[in-house]
């Protein structure tokens, strides 16, 4: 089933963090998809990636940098003032097998350092 959404304030040093564990189907993409809102606040989202085998580089979509996670893991982030539900995604393509699967761990934080940002992760998933 679909994940259920998210929301969350962060206030001036948050960081909130989710993790989920996407698992290659058969004829499915191996996409990650992200639906993100932060009411006209300066907001940062990053998703890092850790196949199960072999290594990823987590190849990033609709305008996202790549970023390392805190242990090193391959990412990417997307920032700004997401006032319309944004669309983000990430490939997690693990090189050296044909399973595409492993964690994926999404940090959510406020850059701005605006107290009280709100903001909704609206769907997420593989």
């Amino acid at each position: 089933g679909a994940p259920r959404p998210i929301c969350g304030v962060l206030h001036p040093g948050d960081e909130d963090w989710i993790s989920y564990y996407a698992e290659d189907e058969a004829f499915e993409t191996d996409i990650n998809d992200f639906q993100f809102w932060s009411f006209s606040n300066n907001v940062r989202v990053c998703a890092f990636a850790e196949c199960d085998a072999g290594t990823t580089n987590a190849p990033c979509y609709n305008g996202g940098s790549v970023a390392v996670g805190p242990n090193g893991e391959p990412g990417c982030c997307w920032q700004g003032v997401f006032n319309d539900l944004a669309y983000f995604s990430m490939n997690l393509e693990c090189d050296g097998t044909n399973e595409d699967q492993g964690w994926v761990r999404i940090r959510i934080d406020n850059p701005s350092d605006i107290d009280c940002a709100p903001y909704g992760l609206l769907d997420y998933g593989y």
